[in-house]
């Protein structure tokens, strides 16, 4: 699992928190906001809304933070804003590389 380039981890602060990046092809207008894979490579999620003026990026970001319990602030895009596949960056984890990437997989499938 460290071997992952879907899940990358930054080094921990003082606080014992981190930075993570996540490579994730979005997939809009899915119905239901939904984690659809995870694997090594890339991690597949639908979102409900569909790509126009953002709005699937939007969702992107409010349910990742909604499934990993965290604050909308710390989930961002970095720049491939309009493309399928993204970046999306989190700030403030007390994860380690393997508990994200088994969070993750634990919520495939649900909605």
């Amino acid at each position: 699992m460290l071997g992952w380039s879907s899940v990358q981890l930054g080094p921990k602060d003082g606080d014992e928190r981190c930075e993570a990046k996540l490579t994730v092809v979005l997939r809009p207008g899915g119905g239901q906001n939904c984690i659809d894979e995870v694997n090594s490579e890339v991690i597949f999620i639908s979102v409900g809304e569909p790509n126009k003026k953002g709005r699937a990026n939007s969702e992107l970001l409010g349910f990742v933070a909604s499934i990993l319990e965290l604050k909308e602030d710390q989930v961002k895009l970095e720049d491939n804003v309009s493309s399928k596949s993204k970046t999306v960056l989190l700030y403030g984890l007390q994860h380690d590389k393997r508990s994200l990437i088994w969070q993750l997989q634990s919520k495939v499938g649900q909605k």
